[in-house]
């Protein structure tokens, strides 16, 4: 069967228009996908400690200004685009958030445990989300949310990373849950602080007076999809002989 040229060439257009990092997600936009139950993959999961209800500061203040930031490690086994998240937390009741702040840094391994690097491999604001009350313990409430992330984040199959959400809150503060002890994984939370005047990354049980030992409570899903990568001219060619 003979295929006419000008088909053949609008299907090697298309398939050049695809990069390697497009293939990865097929293509599309991490648009309200949790929210609209399209296909994902949970990669990376750390519940919520609904016993104890343990958390820790994450947030920026605008007024007066302060930034807080604790984070998690973690690592995962495939380099799937990484296109929504879940996390868990507690804030006053009367104050909402603006947006959220997510930040990936790269591990350093120190000389006393492993803490975030300085290099941070992805950061993205998040205007559009989820948010469900959980429980209440006036005047504040936890809760449950979901976003989708703006632009996916392509992890290095195997390497650990560092994930910090930090919730915009005009003059309140924000305290990401903490997770079970069945899904520690990894190092242990740390924290930094403008407010606390702690600019060196440390474990979230140095800053605290009261806690032990804590991680986070976050989900990772991934698209699940697949697209053939490295589509050539000669590949296509091949298809029609």
């Amino acid at each position: 069967m003979r295929i006419p040229v000008t088909f053949c060439l609008l299907i090697w257009i298309a398939a050049l228009a695809v990069t390697p990092a497009e293939a990865r997600s097929c293509g599309r936009e991490a648009t309200h996908l949790l929210r609209t139950s399209r296909d994902l993959v949970k990669v990376w999961e750390q519940d919520p400690d609904t016993v104890e209800w343990g958390n820790f500061a994450s947030s920026v203040r605008v007024s007066p200004a302060a930034w807080f930031r604790t984070a998690d490690d973690f690592t995962l086994t495939t380099d799937d685009h990484i296109v929504a998240i879940e996390w868990w937390g507690r804030k006053r009741s009367s104050s909402t958030i603006d947006s959220v702040r997510v930040t990936i840094f790269e591990n350093e391994p120190d000389t006393r445990y492993p803490v975030p690097g300085d290099t941070v491999v992805y950061q993205e604001h998040i205007t559009a989300f989820t948010e469900v009350e959980i429980n209440s313990t006036p005047p504040h409430h936890d809760s449950h949310y979901t976003a989708d992330l703006p632009v996916p984040f392509v992890p290095e199959a195997g390497e650990t990373y560092w994930l910090c959400v930090q919730p915009i809150i005009q003059d309140q503060q924000f305290w990401w849950m903490a997770t079970v002890e069945d899904d520690y994984w990894g190092a242990e939370a740390t924290f930094t602080s403008d407010f606390f005047g702690v600019y060196d990354w440390i474990t979230v049980s140095e800053q605290s007076m009261v806690v032990d030992y804590m991680e986070m409570a976050f989900i990772l899903w991934a698209d699940d999809c697949t697209v053939v990568e490295g589509t050539t001219w000669g590949a296509i060619k091949a298809m029609y002989r």
